[in-house]
């Protein structure tokens, strides 16, 4: 896994927060995906203490947002020239009905439309 570029979605917590440490493990370089930045600095300070590896990256996305997907897949593509292996794992499981500034319920904008957006934008079908 040296050399390979990872992106790991939800990862400040979880199976997210392992997968990413598993990685880094490898020496993969892992490029962390999370919506809250603060615990998502948590998590990234914790994997390089426990693994004594640096090749990790925090990048902030918040999938209940189209406009947030497209950001980051941009400032991605402007530090990184490729991917080889991206983890979908972030998800949400609001208790009630709440709609997305893009007018989507947030369950299903995060669960699935979230998802299909980053891996499209990614592989360069948009």
């Amino acid at each position: 896994m040296k050399g390979k570029i990872c992106i790991v979605t939800g990862a400040n917590s979880g199976v997210g927060k392992e997968t990413a440490k598993q990685l880094a493990e490898l020496d993969a370089h892992v490029i962390m995906v999370v919506r809250n930045e603060k615990k998502g600095r948590l998590a990234l300070e914790e994997i390089k203490e426990e693994t004594g590896k640096d090749s990790l990256d925090l990048m902030i996305c918040d999938f209940a947002s189209q406009k947030s997907i497209r950001d980051f897949v941009k400032k991605f593509r402007e530090k990184h020239n490729r991917l080889d292996i991206l983890v979908n794992n972030h998800g949400s499981m609001p208790s009630k009905k709440i709609l997305t500034e893009d007018g989507i319920e947030s369950a299903f904008a995060i669960n699935h439309l979230g998802y299909f957006l980053l891996t499209s934008l990614l592989l360069g079908c948009n």
